[in-house]
């Protein structure tokens, strides 16, 4: 078989165009893999797939610096070239295959383990800790301040209406019968402050909830409470909540009073 030289080759920069593009796609091959976008054996295939095509392209290339006279530029730097896209895509392949680290993450079965970033998840962990704790004591804080303001309010009522009081117990009233118009009206405080707070905790999510998601903050289960059935519950509850908290500090202010009758 006689051996012939070809002239000047120009086929060479598509043949590397072609390996640079396999050796692309195995990369973005191993992403998708450690995005969990496909799993790991089925990329394992498409690399070696690409990788025999490649093998391919690189025998082409050493028979065509052989047999061609003329090339657009330096035999040395054309292998050059073919021979580190080669490498790499060998070196895609085999972290695919054998890495640890990329095999741990991989690896559905393996529980999450999160040792690279034990520093700040503690350190979010333990904010989220004062938060809730501060939270508690807030809500206990307005709790208080919430029975001394109806507290002070019922009594300001009382002696704004003491007269009245004294003429009642004149003519014979027991304490229940001056205690019930204001136990009713703080009730009907409590019954009105419950649904503002309904009303208000709606509006404020709702408002608020674009915000919160734009930063990836979770609001799935509160949007499931908010927007359903189950928030007609809460709102029971903050109404029962209101009537309790009224009714309680009037009891306390009034049977104070009248203590003094």
């Amino acid at each position: 078989m006689a051996f012939k030289l070809k002239g000047k080759e120009e086929k060479f920069f598509s043949i590397l165009e072609n390996h640079a593009e396999l050796t692309y796609e195995s990369a973005e091959m191993m992403e998708r893999v450690f995005k969990g976008e496909v799993s790991k054996e089925e990329a394992f295939l498409e690399i070696d797939t690409k990788e025999k095509a490649a093998d391919e392209l690189v025998n082409e290339t050493v028979d065509r610096l052989r047999k061609t006279f003329i090339t657009p530029m330096d035999r040395e730097d054309i292998q050059l070239l073919i021979d580190q896209l080669d490498t790499t895509l060998d070196n895609i392949k085999e972290i695919v295959n054998t890495n640890p680290t990329f095999k741990e993450n991989l690896d559905s079965k393996r529980e999450p383990t999160y040792n690279t970033n034990n520093t700040a998840i503690e350190t979010i962990a333990s904010w989220a800790n004062i938060a809730k704790t501060g939270g508690f004591a807030l809500s206990g804080i307005f709790l208080v301040i919430s029975i001394l303001v109806i507290f002070n309010t019922i009594r300001m009522a009382i002696y704004s209406r003491s007269e009245e009081i004294y003429m009642e117990k004149l003519v014979g009233a027991d304490n229940h019968f001056v205690r019930g118009p204001f136990l009713v009206e703080a009730m009907i405080s409590g019954i009105l402050a419950g649904i503002f707070a309904t009303i208000l905790g709606f509006l404020t999510f709702g408002f608020a909830a674009p915000k919160l998601a734009s930063y990836d903050i979770d609001i799935s289960e509160i949007s499931k409470i908010i927007y359903s059935p189950s928030y007609f519950l809460v709102a029971l509850t903050l109404i029962l909540l209101g009537i309790i908290i009224a009714f309680t500090s009037s009891r306390l202010a009034v049977s104070k009073y009248l203590k003094r009758v």
